[in-house]
Order: structure tokens, then C-alpha cells, then sequence
């Protein structure tokens, strides 16, 4: 991967972390705690970019540690484009339920949650172009993050707190104006 494909994936991942502190997006459940920017790793880098030569998106071998990491998880999608598999990865945000930490029968959104988890400070990914797959869907993207997913919500909600306290100042401002 090149350093300015590895900014491109990072960059994405950072956007879709960043939009998670904003209150009153529709369809977002805004972070409590502010979601900081995740940070390129070359060890984890490596150690997606060895998975995704297997050519194999189905393989659950378990990750173990990698080098000063000893909580990784991995995301990956067969995709044509690097951003493309984030975005990918965040359509499981249209089917999980925040509140009760669910998604749907065939899906546990771990991709999701992976990317937005407050913990998560760490990503580094790689690609193959696999010939079994088609062109130009033929790229196995893997990113590998630190720590790896938990159970649980990826974050706590901030709608009744950090938002309403938020939204509270503003009404009050714009009152302080007329």
C-alpha cells in the first residue's frame, strides 16, 4: 500500500469517527465521549496486508498478537476501491440498534463497531488483487485495528447528555440574541 493509499483509508475511517461526535445528525447516535482520530500503525499495516494475500475474506483464522499489539481486531471486504470498503463496512450503521446493542439475523456489525469503538486508536490495512475474484471487485482489503472490538455498544450514547446540554447552551445563546 502506498503512503498516499494508506492516508486515503485513514482519512475515511477518521471521517466516519469524526461525523459520530456531531449532535443532531439524522440517523446518527452522537458519542459521549468525543471519538478521537484513528492512527496509522505499519504493524498492523503488515500484518493485513500478509492476511489479504490468502485471497480468502472467510478466513476467521484468530489474529493473535501483532508485534506490540495483543488486541486486534480485522474488517474485510472483496471491493474495488480502498474507500470503498470503509463505506462498506459503515452500512452495518443502517441496521444497528444502538440502544439495545443489536443488528440483525445475518449480521453481528462488528465491522461497524470496530471503526467507531471509542477504544479503538489504532488501524493498519492492506490489499491483494485476488484472480479468483472479477474485475475490478478483485481487491481483498483487510484492516487491522487496536484493541480489537468489545461487547457492548461501541460507545455511549450522548443524546441525553453531552447533546441535550449542548443543544441547551445554543437555545439559550440564540435567546440571549433576539
Amino acid at each position: 500500500m502506498t503512503a498516499e493509499e494508506a492516508q486515503l483509508i485513514l482519512q475515511v475511517h477518521n471521517e466516519h469517527r469524526a461525523y459520530r461526535n456531531l449532535c443532531g445528525e439524522k440517523g446518527i447516535v452522537p458519542a459521549e465521549e468525543i471519538l478521537q482520530p484513528l492512527e496509522w500503525d505499519d504493524e498492523l499495516a503488515a500484518a493485513a496486508q500478509s492476511w489479504s494475500k490468502k485471497c480468502n475474506p472467510y478466513e476467521e483464522e484468530p489474529i493473535g498478537n501483532v508485534g506490540k499489539w495483543n488486541s486486534v481486531g480485522r474488517n474485510s471486504v472483496i471491493q474495488s476501491e480502498l474507500a470503498g470498503a470503509v463505506a462498506y463496512w459503515m452500512e452495518e450503521s443502517n441496521i444497528y440498534k444502538h440502544n439495545t446493542d443489536s443488528c440483525s439475523s445475518t449480521f453481528e456489525c462488528n465491522s461497524y463497531k470496530q471503526i467507531v469503538q471509542a477504544e479503538t486508536a489504532y488501524v493498519g490495512c492492506g490489499f491483494t488483487r485476488c484472480r479468483q475474484y472479477e474485475y475490478p471487485s478483485n481487491m481483498l482489503i483487510a484492516c487491522y485495528y487496536s484493541p480489537k472490538v468489545k461487547s457492548g455498544p461501541p460507545y455511549t450514547d450522548a443524546t441525553n447528555r453531552r447533546c441535550k446540554y449542548l443543544n441547551a447552551n445554543l437555545n439559550k445563546m440564540k435567546g440571549k440574541g433576539k
